[in-house]
């Protein structure tokens, strides 16, 4: 749901909701009629528009108002919407042996950065690994690590996007 307010709208026919995943190419995706009477008034409206699509990865939007005469206005700010499958992760077993399966989708080529810490906070794994355009199966090895509780985190562009606890037979 994107919601915006209007403080006034002079000669204010429609608004038109435009959608772009570049940031600079927009196209319309819905069309909202001004609320005002006579297409004229300094009093305040809200808008809401919903049933909108988010795609994977950037979604910009901006906001065109169009004039009686049909004059057009881009007002507002553009805001960026943004949707990352890469958060669909499967991480197994766990508790766990020697091994820890990741399955990760990503929607294009990808830099992760993936972590284990022990219970004091002490990294005791570090793999930067380069996700492909797809579902990777990744398996880390973890023969070299005792017994015990541990966290993995998953970071994608140095953003922190999965931590888990895991037990270690």
């Amino acid at each position: 749901m994107l919601s915006w307010t209007t403080s006034n709208e002079i000669n204010c026919s429609y608004f038109t909701l435009q959608k772009s995943i570049d940031g600079v190419n927009f196209k319309p995706i819905q069309t909202v009629t001004s609320k005002s009477l006579n297409n004229n008034t300094l009093s305040e409206f809200s808008y809401t528009v919903q049933n909108f699509e988010i795609n994977n990865g950037n979604n910009y939007y901006r906001l065109e108002q169009v004039d009686i005469d049909g004059n057009k206005h881009i007002v507002g700010k553009i805001i960026n919407l943004f949707r990352d499958r890469l958060e669909e992760v499967s991480i197994y077993p766990n508790p766990f042996n020697n091994n820890i399966n990741l399955q990760i989708f990503c929607e294009k080529e990808t830099s992760l950065n993936i972590q284990i810490t022990d219970v004091f906070g002490r990294v005791v794994l570090k793999q930067n690994l380069k996700g492909k355009s797809q579902l990777n199966n990744l398996n880390i090895s973890t023969i070299d690590l005792s017994t015990g509780i541990y966290f993995i985190e998953l970071f994608k562009n140095n953003l922190l996007i999965v931590k888990k606890e895991l037990i270690k037979n």
